[in-house]
């Protein structure tokens, strides 16, 4: 007789996405190498948010629909939910799935930023590959803390400790991208065409970032609003304006969502 085993699934996806995550961050370190060369810099903080900007800015909205609306999607097609009726109320699946996809997205963009953020404070200074010149800024040892509060709308919070900052602002960007996520996890729901369903988070992030500026309101931009660098500090309440507007839109395919499963057949 063979024992049986039991496998715990989420033990299977966690150790899945921590191997995705020590790829994507390997990649985009390895990436930036060429690229940091090339700039001299003011400080770690410059490094962190070079290193972001010339990769997550891009590819954040794609990563966040990838951790568990692409797999979840395959599912849909397969009628996974429409058998699963038979055993669970069908509210009852969205709603864990849902919840599911809120959690693994999260701690997936979170371990990602605050992975790159403890290399760049902690580690790379003891390596020495980034040039650092505060001479060429104007600034010096004691001028550059300040200097780095008001670099950009979150930086303000290393007024409370590097840590602080670094976790906080991960769980920003995170909290974020699983926004986007459960867009495109609605719409895989509601929607017959998958490519739409997984682009249009991506459509919103940057055409919504262009209608804003063609407004001159480029204050409330989404792209600005998750990675506001190069730009004048604002208030952090401007950052919660652009928020608050993917979460109306995540209520609206909520309800419409609740609308359409009033039978099995309605799901895509």
């Amino acid at each position: 007789m063979k024992a049986r085993t039991n496998s715990n699934p989420w033990m299977k996806k966690a150790w899945q996405l921590l191997i995705y995550c020590i790829l994507l961050v390997s990649g985009i370190l390895f990436s930036s190498y060429f690229i940091i060369r090339n700039y001299e810099l003011r400080d770690w903080l410059d490094l962190y948010t070079l290193i972001i900007e010339n990769s997550m800015l891009i590819i954040f909205p794609v990563v966040a629909v990838l951790v568990y609306v692409a797999p979840f999607s395959s599912e849909v097609n397969h009628r996974f939910l429409v058998y699963t009726r038979m055993r669970r109320d069908i509210n009852e699946t969205i709603r864990r799935r849902w919840i599911t996809n809120f959690i693994l997205t999260t701690l997936f963009l979170f371990f990602v930023m605050f992975s790159i953020f403890l290399i760049t404070r902690y580690v790379e200074p003891s390596l020495g590959i980034a040039n650092y010149n505060l001479e060429g800024y104007g600034l010096s040892q004691e001028t550059v803390a300040e200097d780095r509060y008001t670099r950009d709308t979150f930086s303000r919070l290393l007024r409370y400790g590097d840590m602080f900052y670094g976790f906080f602002y991960s769980l920003w960007v995170a909290i974020n991208g699983a926004l986007y996520a459960s867009i495109a996890f609605f719409l895989v729901l509601l929607l017959k065409n998958r490519f739409l369903a997984f682009s249009f988070p991506f459509v919103l992030y940057v055409v919504g970032t262009f209608t804003f500026y063609s407004l001159k309101l480029d204050k409330y931009t989404f792209i600005h609003s998750i990675f506001p660098f190069n730009r004048i500090q604002n208030s952090i309440g401007y950052a919660f304006i652009p928020f608050f507007v993917i979460v109306c839109i995540n209520i609206l395919l909520f309800i419409l969502l609740r609308r359409s499963l009033k039978t099995a057949g309605n799901l895509t």
